[in-house]
């Protein structure tokens, strides 16, 4: 009987050590696991700013937005919708670019789940309000790497607050994301404007952040476009896929047919006293489906 105990002690001591031996293999798996997700998101901006840099370099002479290294490109016109090279172009100022080889830098390709948490961070990335989300530390970033990253996934930079604020816009007033299958109205006070000192823009995108192909090759709304007001001075902008009808037609901004999402621009932004959206004292007005 005390051999039959002391080896049932034995054999319990056995599996209490190779237990606590998994338990640990695993801590050390999910930590290097951890690890690389937080390295695929400190990396993302570097391997996406240098893969546009090699094809937006992969010409021999200025064209087409492209220039080869050390050169610069003018662009002449504002992108139409074959634009590809990056996410969220604007169609309200042009650009002159170069990209100049000062080093030589590549990293190798990290788990998906990284960038499902940086297009995650969506949601957490700033103040929502009205179905808009938008930061006021736009380019301020410090060691907030979730938040450069983020802004490469969707623009590939950003202006400070006080040059540019991009509210940005994916479900409608309910909360459910935009569809080209139903019809929207943006409505704009007379005096509740988006106060800009320069301008302001609203931009339709596809679901993957390009513009969207239409009949009247329009991209965007803004201040400098010749919207029809309303009676008492209001403007709705009309966002859906159909022509909304020739009396509307100008205040129409096509829609894809299936999901997109809307970029809301203000250059500028005015600042306190005045109605500022960099206090919160002006909010973009939420975006309604038309029953």
């Amino acid at each position: 009987m005390l051999v039959t105990a002391c080896a049932s002690i034995s054999g319990q001591q056995e599996k209490a050590t190779a237990d606590a031996a998994s338990a640990a293999e695993q801590a050390r798996e999910q930590e290097a696991f951890d690890l690389g997700v937080e390295a695929y998101i400190y990396g993302y901006p570097l391997v996406t700013l240098d893969t546009t840099r090699r094809v937006m370099t992969n010409t021999a002479r200025p064209l087409a937005n492209h220039a080869p290294m050390g050169q610069f490109y003018n662009a002449p016109a504002y992108p139409d919708a074959a634009f590809r090279d990056v996410t969220a172009p604007n169609a309200d100022t042009l650009y002159s670019s170069a990209w100049l080889d000062l080093a030589k830098e590549g990293l190798q390709r990290v788990p998906k789940l990284a960038f499902e948490k940086i297009m995650g961070h969506f949601k957490t990335a700033g103040t929502q309000v009205n179905g808009w989300q938008f930061s006021t530390q736009t380019g301020l970033y410090g060691t907030d790497y979730l938040q450069r990253a983020f802004i490469t996934a969707i623009g590939l930079g950003a202006n400070r607050p006080q040059d540019a604020v991009y509210p940005t816009s994916e479900a409608d007033a309910d909360g459910k994301p935009y569809s080209g299958a139903e019809k929207y109205v943006m409505h704009l006070d007379k005096e509740a404007m988006p106060p800009a000192d320069a301008f302001w823009s609203l931009t339709m995108y596809d679901a993957s952040y390009f513009f969207v192909d239409n009949p009247l090759d329009r991209y965007t709304l803004s201040s400098r476009s010749a919207l029809q007001p309303n009676a008492d001075g209001s403007v709705d902008l009309y966002l859906q896929n159909a022509s909304p009808g020739a009396d509307k037609q100008a205040n129409w901004l096509p829609a894809p047919t299936g999901k997109f999402v809307l970029m809301l621009r203000l250059y500028w932004p005015a600042e306190p006293p005045k109605p500022s959206i960099l206090d919160g004292s002006w909010k973009p007005p939420a975006v309604q489906r038309v029953p």
